[in-house]
């Protein structure tokens, strides 16, 4: 495993807890990202322990280059204190664990030994945050409406989005002008948009195709 953290003395008592697994072994330490692919090159390391964001290391910037080049190596991003935000990115760039500065010797042993062996492995901070995103997720269908959109190779602008989510819940043209303030021929140009982007031409084609994506 290769240590990224920019306290050494820190760095030497991770090292120490870790190294009493016989299955794991630190390769290597660094206090900086700028050499840290030059350092991979040379140690091989499995697995990855990186700041998700310090004064000299940022994780997520350090990751994503990782792991374009690199993408067999498993990363785990420590932290002291994780947000949504955070978190979201994290997972995006392809993090396999994430751990806590105050997380008990073992829960950190545990975590790093789950991942090496190909696991994804949350916090209880990290997963307690993704619950309640996926939770307001399933309360906003027109979030829904848009990853599914997205995940169909169709892209819609803001203002067709909206459109498209209330033509799904079966309003008039009428009632969605009225709703965004702008007039009945600008909303048929806006539907003829959706219809041509998602390649269909009937309103109750496109509303039942809707509906189904957020199912």
């Amino acid at each position: 495993m290769l240590l990224v953290q920019e306290q050494r003395l820190f760095s030497e008592g991770v090292k120490a807890i870790i190294e009493t697994e016989p299955e794991l072994e630190v390769v290597g330490i660094t206090e900086t990202s700028s050499k840290l692919l030059e350092l991979i090159e040379q140690v091989e390391p499995d697995v990855m322990l990186i700041d998700i964001k310090t004064g000299k290391i940022d994780g997520i910037q350090t990751t994503t280059v990782v792991k374009e080049k690199y993408p067999h190596i498993k990363v785990v991003f420590l932290s002291d204190e994780i947000d949504e935000e955070l978190v979201l990115r994290g997972i995006n760039v392809g993090a396999d664990g994430f751990i806590m500065r105050d997380m008990y010797p073992d829960t950190c042993k545990g975590v790093i030994r789950r991942v090496h062996r190909g696991e994804n492995v949350l916090c209880g901070k990290v997963a307690k945050i993704l619950v309640q995103k996926v939770r307001e997720l399933t309360k906003d269908k027109k979030t829904i409406l848009s990853l599914r959109l997205e995940n169909n190779d169709i892209s819609l602008t803001a203002r067709e989005l909206d459109i498209a989510h209330l033509l799904m819940r079966g309003k008039s043209n009428k009632r969605i002008a009225h709703r965004l303030q702008i007039s009945e021929g600008t909303v048929k140009n806006y539907i003829s948009e959706i219809y041509q982007k998602i390649n269909i031409r009937r309103r109750k084609d496109a509303i039942d195709f809707l509906k189904k994506l957020v199912k």
